[in-house]
This record gives C-alpha cells, structure tokens and sequence, in this order.
C-alpha cells in the first residue's frame, strides 16, 4: 500500500510537470527562415591623384540576407490573418508591441536575427515574456537592435485597470537596464581636451609628407600626405582623402571602445499606459501609448548618465502604435500600422500602409 501511494504521487507529478509543459508551449510556433536580396548600389565615382592616375572608389555593397530563428506564442487578435506563415522576418507589430494580448495569460516571443543590410552586418535579438492578468500586467523584454543603435533590458510591473470593454489603463514601474551611455560622444570630448584629428589616425595608419609638383609646369604645388594602412598599401593621397574615406570609421571604432569602458546603467521609471481595441468585421482600431515621464538612475557613473547629459531627470521616453483598418466590400480593405519609439533620444519608426485585394 505504501508503495502504491508513492507511486500515485510521483505519477502525479509528472502529470503535474506535463501540464505546465503543455500550458507553456500550446499554440506557440517555432520558425527558422532565411531571406537574400540585392543591396542598393551607389554610383560609379573616381578619384584622380595629383600625377593623373585615375582610380576607382565605388563603394560595392554585398548581397543583403537575414537569417531568423525562434518561437512565438502570441495570440493574434480579430483583424489579423490567421493563415499566414510567420518566418521571423516581420516587423513587430502593434499588435505584439502592445501591453495587453488578445487574451489574458502567458505569451512569449524569442527571435534572433542575423544578417546585412547594404554592406553592415548586424545581430539582433529581440525576447519578451509577458503575463496579464485580470487587475496586472507583468512583462520582461530584451532588445538588442543593431540597426538603429539601441540595446536594453527592461522588467515592468503594472496594476492595470478596465474602463468598459475597448479601453484598459494600466500604471506602474519599469526596470531598464543599457550598456550604452545614450548621448555623450567620445570623440567630441576627444578633440575638446586638445587632441588632434592625426593622432588618432596615428594608431591605425601611417603618412609620408611629399611635395605636390604641376606636371606641365614644374612648379611647387604645396605638400600633402600619403597615407598607408599597416601593410605598407597606399590608402589615400591626401589629407583630405583619408578623412573622406577612412577617418569616419576610425572615429566609431573609438567611440564604441570607450563607451564600452564606461559600464551599465540601471534606471527605474514610473510609466502610465493605455490600450484600445475595437474590432468589427468591415473595420477596427488597435492602439496603445507608454509614456515614462520620471526616472531614477540606481546604478551606474553618474557623469555619463543620460540626465546629466540632458541636465533633467524628467525627460519623456514614449513607445506607441497604432493599427486601423476596414473593408470597402468583400473584395477590397485598407489598412495603415504605425509604430514609434523613443528610448534615451533614440529614435525609430515604422509605418505601413496599403490596399488588401481578395480574388
């Protein structure tokens, strides 16, 4: 008899750790997809040296690709297709940026994407867990967008409040954490103290001083610098060259190297939301705006922070986006999605707007 009650108890606990399996992973949607198309190419340009010697600086960009990978569980609401594949190429829509789901409960979305876009590499990655319950919303999300600069973590808990059946309220505090010192420019401070542009050169390249003679006359024309790379090639042959052409990447290499030195930064924001959804057949309206108007800098140097860089603790960071949309007839819809963003003076938006035809 002892036996048997040991057994029922480990049989249901494994039923237990079934369910809980089941709950987490029903109607969630793995995806791998890949994508590859032709990058946007410059014009053909030139360059001539001061002896005649004609060559060519177009810039060639490599084919552009992106690589996706992950698993979804987002419940989708009346007015999106139900019968579309998801590849993980899509834009995050209103839909999925909004605070409140279809439906309350667990939802989930982890997506790694890698890639180019006209000749930059780039990895981002892009996860968030999110729970709503009657009166609650908890929600955390990691955002690393290399495309656009920006990268946090970021844990919010909200009471959430209904006002009828379209409209919720929700207010509460949200955790971010960002390893970027959003604003500062290190290579402003870097010619402030008195450096010149040439001595950071020194530390990639190196020039030669050659005097610049008139081929026809034979006359002094001035001097100038060649510059060569760390291999002896010949780079540039000027000044003016070298700063065109490859000073502007030494200048993001140096300020990455020394925002890197700076560390994280943690903040706690107070953020007021609301949602909005009204959903018919021929038309409907999804909505919703995050306003974070105070912050509190809990862990990192205070000298780089992004208040002291604004002088003011009470900038206004605001996420929002909204979908509208309704069918003409049967036959023929319209729809527009716009979604925003500002993070730390750190701008991106979207916006998507067009006719749906059904044959």
């Amino acid at each position: 008899m002892f036996f048997a009650l040991i057994v029922s108890i480990n049989v249901n606990a494994q039923e237990k750790k079934d369910n809980i399996f089941k709950q987490i992973f029903k109607y969630s949607t793995p995806y791998v997809s890949y994508s590859q198309g032709s990058s946007l190419q410059g014009p053909q340009t030139f360059y001539v040296t001061q002896n005649s010697e004609l060559i060519e600086t177009t810039v060639r960009n490599p084919e552009n690709f992106a690589f996706n990978f992950g698993i979804r569980k987002i419940s989708r609401f009346g007015y999106q297709d139900r019968l579309n594949w998801y590849t993980g190429n899509e834009d995050r829509s209103a839909s999925e940026n909004a605070n409140i789901g279809s439906v309350d409960g667990l939802e989930y979305l982890i997506n790694i994407s890698n890639g180019r876009q006209q000749g930059r590499e780039f990895t981002n990655n892009n996860y968030f867990v999110r729970y709503v319950g009657k009166y609650y919303i908890a929600k955390f999300e990691h955002l690393k967008n290399e495309i656009v600069d920006i990268q946090y973590n970021s844990l919010d808990v909200r009471f959430k409040l209904p006002i009828g059946k379209r409209l919720n309220f929700s207010v509460g505090a949200v955790a971010r954490t960002n390893p970027i010192a959003y604003g500062h420019n290190p290579i402003q401070k870097y010619f402030d103290d008195g450096n010149a542009w040439w001595e950071l050169a020194y530390q990639f390249h190196y020039d030669q001083l050659y005097e610049m003679i008139d081929p026809f006359t034979g006359e002094s024309l001035g001097y100038d610098y060649l510059w060569f790379d760390q291999d002896d090639n010949l780079i540039s042959s000027s000044d003016e060259d070298y700063r065109r052409l490859h000073f502007g990447k030494i200048v993001n290499q140096f300020n990455a190297n020394e925002l890197a030195q700076i560390g994280d930064f943690t903040y706690l924001s107070a953020i007021a939301s609301l949602d909005y959804y009204f959903y018919r057949r021929n038309v409907w309206v999804h909505g919703f705006v995050n306003v974070l108007p105070y912050h509190k800098l809990l862990d990192g140097d205070s000298r780089y922070s992004y208040d002291n860089y604004i002088e003011n603790d009470k900038w206004i960071d605001i996420k929002g986006g909204i979908v509208f949309g309704f069918k003409i007839n049967k036959w023929f819809g319209l729809f527009t999605e716009y979604n925003y963003q500002s993070y730390w003076g750190k701008e991106f938006e979207s916006i998507k707007t067009g006719v749906n035809i059904k044959l």
